[in-house]
């Protein structure tokens, strides 16, 4: 008696794995450019923190948050697309935030 996955479910899990490597690939590169993602927010909900607190809790926001409305809002139907979804999300608000 094995445990079997819808093939669904495991399709739409492969795809969001694919946007969640657009994503933190984005994530990554736009640090090099300046890219601040969610820290102010986090300084100021959690003062007083270690740096590297804030920088992991923002990899996660940024990536893996932004990787789940990436993959709701544009529901990928291919690996290009759920790529792009990935990419588009953190280049999206990596450009809402400039200042």
């Amino acid at each position: 008696m094995g445990l079997t996955l819808d093939p669904s479910i495991a399709g739409d899990m492969t795809l969001y794995a694919k946007t969640l490597l657009g994503a933190t690939a984005t994530y990554i590169f736009a640090l090099r450019r300046g890219f601040k993602g969610a820290t102010e927010f986090l300084q100021t909900m959690f003062p007083d923190r270690p740096a590297v607190f804030y920088d992991r809790m923002d990899f996660l926001l940024v990536s893996v948050i932004g990787s789940m409305i990436g993959f709701l809002f544009y529901a990928p139907q291919t690996s290009a697309q759920a790529l792009a979804a990935g990419l588009g999300w953190v280049s999206a608000i990596n450009v809402a935030l400039k200042k």
